[in-house]
């Protein structure tokens, strides 16, 4: 019983979580805000002492229509210890 308790309030913090970060980072459509979360990701590395080169790949370009996106997908990072 408590362990079910236990996993339960895990699960609702899980949840909470999820919302808040679909709050902060994504708008009323679902589209990720990519501005904001590269802000976001850009002020978490500086705090963890991230080099300028992964600094630098999480900042801003426009693609060929002009849409904000990162400068290296976060998939295509060479360095993924600050993850």
């Amino acid at each position: 019983e408590m362990r079910n308790d236990i996993m339960n309030s895990i699960n609702d913090l899980s949840d909470i979580g999820f919302e808040e970060g679909k709050k902060e980072f994504f708008d009323d459509d679902g589209e990720l805000n990519v501005e904001k979360f590269s802000k976001f990701l850009t002020q978490e590395l500086k705090d963890r002492g991230a080099s300028e080169e992964v600094l630098d790949a999480v900042s801003i370009v426009k693609d060929k229509d002009g849409k904000p996106r990162l400068k290296v997908p976060l998939a295509a990072q060479a360095n993924l210890n600050w993850i």
